[in-house]
């Protein structure tokens, strides 16, 4: 039952973000930033160190909108790029100093209810850089796991969670542990995952129908 009704929750807000997303609409340079991140994530999967630093650093320079719903996930994301790739070529510091730049992103809506992949802050942690990521989760912590002016008690739910999370990572890692910095591990299990963007998309696929018939009318 708590599984389910996690998922539910889950789903919710899921929705909830989608559709403020697309309120909010995406313009060009919305699209010119998207096409920089698939390049720059592409050439980090691919394990170009180079190219990935390349895009990764364009695409920071060129974030320039912060009332954009995109500017803290741009921030994130490009940061987290640069560290994976400088964690790559061996410079320890400027990775550690990437995976703070990165926890320093304002949040987003996407960030704020579901929190960022942690793909840097876990390998630095792999590798003992404890104090570093005791850092990062604090950082973390003011838009994933606070309450903000206006959230609904549904979200308000979500941040204690979250906040309950982030402390129990701490601890572990002060006591010496490894945890792994799971942002979906105690939301819901890995099985559940493919029914959020099945939910989402049947919930834009019902508002565009609404929205057609309303004009319509």
């Amino acid at each position: 039952m708590t599984v389910w009704r996690n998922a539910s929750l889950a789903a919710f807000l899921w929705m909830g973000v989608t559709a403020q997303a697309q309120d909010q609409g995406s313009g060009p340079g919305y699209e010119m930033l998207e096409g920089l991140l698939a390049k720059a994530k592409a050439a980090s999967d691919a394990g170009d160190t180079d190219l990935a630093t390349k895009y990764a650093s364009e695409l920071l320079a060129k974030n320039t909108d912060k009332a954009s719903w995109n500017y803290g996930n741009v921030v994130y994301e490009a940061n987290e790029i640069l560290g994976l790739a400088a964690l790559k070529k061996g410079d320890m510091a400027s990775a550690k100093r990437y995976l703070i730049a990165a926890g320093r992103t304002p949040g987003s809506p996407q960030f704020d209810s579901f929190g960022p992949e942690m793909t840097l802050a876990q390998r630095l942690l792999d590798k003992g850089e404890k104090e570093t990521v005791l850092e990062f989760l604090d950082l973390v912590a003011k838009f994933w796991a606070t309450r903000k002016p206006g959230d609904s008690d549904k979200f308000a739910e979500l941040d204690r969670r979250h906040a309950a999370t982030i402390e129990g990572w701490k601890e572990e890692i002060r006591a010496g542990g490894k945890p792994r910095l799971d942002r979906f591990g105690v939301l819901i299990p890995a099985w559940t995952y493919w029914l959020l963007p099945v939910i989402a998309g049947i919930f834009l696929v019902v508002s565009s129908y609404r929205g057609r018939q309303r004009a319509d009318e």
